[in-house]
C-alpha cells in the first residue's frame, strides 16, 4: 500500500544540482561504491513511472537530471517516456 518512491532518497544531497537516475537498485549502489554521489534507482525497472508524481516536488529542485537507464529495449523505452 505505500506510495511508489525512488530508490536511494536518503543518500541524495539536495544541495547539489545534479541528479541520476538508474534503472535498477545494484545499479545505484554500484555507482556509489564507485563514488558518485546524487543518484537513485527507479523502483520496479524500468516498468512503471507510479514514483513520477510521488517524487515530483522532490525532483524539481534539481538543475540537471541524467537519465541512465540500461540499453535493452525496455530501458530505452522507459528513458524516453521519463524524459
Amino acid at each position: 500500500g505505500d506510495p511508489h518512491h525512488l530508490f536511494g532518497w536518503p543518500t541524495v544531497d539536495f544541495q547539489e544540482a545534479d541528479l541520476t537516475i538508474v534503472e535498477g537498485e545494484i545499479d545505484a549502489l554500484t555507482l556509489a561504491g564507485m563514488g558518485y554521489g546524487n543518484v537513485v534507482s527507479v523502483p520496479m525497472g524500468a516498468g512503471g513511472h507510479k514514483w513520477v508524481e510521488n517524487d515530483w516536488d522532490a525532483l524539481e529542485g534539481f538543475q540537471v537530471i541524467q537519465i541512465a537507464l540500461d540499453s535493452d529495449e525496455p530501458g530505452q523505452k522507459a528513458a524516453k517516456e521519463l524524459a
